[in-house]
């Protein structure tokens, strides 16, 4: 007899009919007619239902250009406990599973966060931060259950989405009657401009040294700038060149308050970016005008300038360099910034090129020419 559809059963007994019939009501509500006689046995059983574990997703918060922080509640544990524990073990958790597609699932990112039993105990939340994720990005998040029974492994709660955020304007800065337009990443504000000053911080003159001969480094030692080529035209788009003397002066080559970036500095900017493969492209000016606009490497007409997208509005261009003996070289093909770590009378820079997306750490001779980007203190 099916247990499911048994309600009641009645015996009627009747001096009028010589069989006794059982009169059964289903949830269906047929009734049914059964003589007693033809029944052998009855047996009725009583199962103890399983409850289903539940998991809430709760909305991302402290949400950055590179984290934000997720998590949720397991607010119904599984039943029986015993069935729950047979196939968990020591791998049933509670954690979060998340990606860029709308319904993310341990087959993407995930992470493990708390047992489904014990402790800590039902009710308790659980949370984590997501690190360096993309910026201006939408990522979809799940909590789920693990629980490793044959029918039901996993469970999923409900999904919740954020974007991270983008690089945003910053507040400018003025410094010798130039204002400078910023941009604002991670903790770090940045000038979004070569500088061109001629003065230091304290109002003391940077020496303008456009010959040859005087700028070698041979018969410098002191902080010196100029222009590309000596054409004073490039200054709007290019800004000027500066020697290493100038930028480790401790006169300070950049505003009140702000510096040129340190070594750790530069690598912290550039990991926001996702790294020296990718994080030239997102520096790099787009089109044409800056970079190879006469074609770089002999191709003739204009580009390449593979993989820029400028996506934060640094405007990397590519101003070229001066060379400790007073050459200039690469316009239009590398832009080289300085940084204000010292290695054994040179200094390292970072470098992009118009063939990829990479930023290259390498050494610049303290006599050489190269651009400067400042970042706020």
């Amino acid at each position: 007899m099916n247990r499911n559809n048994l309600i009641l059963i009645l015996l009627l007994f009747s001096s009028h009919i010589s069989s006794q019939i059982m009169i059964v009501h289903k949830n269906t509500g047929e009734n049914t007619l059964t003589p007693v006689e033809f029944i052998d046995s009855i047996t009725y059983l009583t199962e103890v239902p399983f409850v289903m574990a539940s998991v809430i997703t709760y909305e991302a918060t402290d949400i950055t250009q590179n984290s934000a922080t997720v998590g949720g509640i397991m607010d119904t544990v599984p039943q029986p406990i015993g069935i729950v524990l047979n196939g968990c073990g020591n791998g049933c958790f509670t954690g979060i599973c998340f990606g860029t597609s709308p319904n993310p699932t341990l087959n993407d990112q995930s992470i493990a966060l708390q047992p489904v039993i014990g402790a800590p105990p039902l009710g308790t939340p659980f949370s984590t931060v997501l690190e360096n994720l993309e910026m201006n990005t939408t990522y979809y998040v799940r909590t789920y259950a693990m629980l490793n029974l044959v029918d039901i492994p996993v469970i999923y709660g409900n999904e919740v989405s954020f974007t991270t955020s983008s690089p945003f304007t910053g507040g400018g800065v003025t410094f010798d009657g130039y204002s400078y337009s910023t941009i604002v990443v991670g903790e770090q504000e940045w000038m979004a401009e070569n500088l061109r000053s001629t003065h230091y911080a304290n109002g003391d003159l940077i020496e303008h040294v456009p010959d040859a001969g005087s700028w070698n480094n041979n018969n410098i030692s002191y902080g010196a700038w100029c222009h590309y080529d000596n054409d004073a035209e490039l200054e709007n788009a290019y800004g000027k060149l500066y020697n290493g003397y100038a930028v480790m002066d401790s006169r300070n080559i950049c505003p009140t308050n702000w510096h040129v970036p340190s070594d750790s500095e530069w690598t912290e900017f550039i990991d926001l970016l996702g790294g020296e493969l990718e994080a030239g492209g997102h520096l790099k000016s787009t089109g044409f005008d800056y970079w190879c606009p006469t074609g770089c490497a002999g191709m003739g007409g204009q580009g390449p300038n593979v993989g820029a997208t400028n996506s934060i509005g640094w405007n990397g261009r590519a101003g070229g360099q001066r060379g400790s003996g007073g050459t200039f070289q690469w316009f239009g093909a590398v832009g080289r910034w300085w940084s204000s770590a010292d290695i054994n009378n040179a200094q390292w820079l970072r470098q992009l090129e118009y063939s990829n997306t990479e930023v290259y750490r390498t050494g610049g001779s303290i006599a050489s020419g190269n651009s400067v980007r400042c970042i706020k203190d």
